[in-house]
């Protein structure tokens, strides 16, 4: 349940701050991606994976929001 409220309000967070800003070249970096709460909400995370995708598609259907998810890794003694 956590995991679900968590997806909801990263999107509207999204959603509030594009609405803040009039520059369509607006880039947004989060340090979660909502792919996250799927790594967190543990033996069934994976039922979470669906509808973060088709949130994905109505952000950008509505507020034309590109999302994108990238993973960095690095080594540990880099940290």
């Amino acid at each position: 349940l956590m995991e679900s409220i968590w997806i909801g309000n990263w999107f509207s967070r999204l959603l509030k701050l594009s609405e803040k800003t009039s520059d369509c070249d607006a880039v947004y970096i989060a340090d979660r991606s909502p792919f996250s709460a799927v790594c967190y909400a543990g033996a069934k995370g994976h039922l979470l994976d669906p509808v973060i995708r088709a949130q994905i598609e109505e952000v950008w259907a509505a507020a034309n929001i590109e999302i994108y998810s990238v993973h960095l890794q690095v080594e540990d003694e880099t940290l």
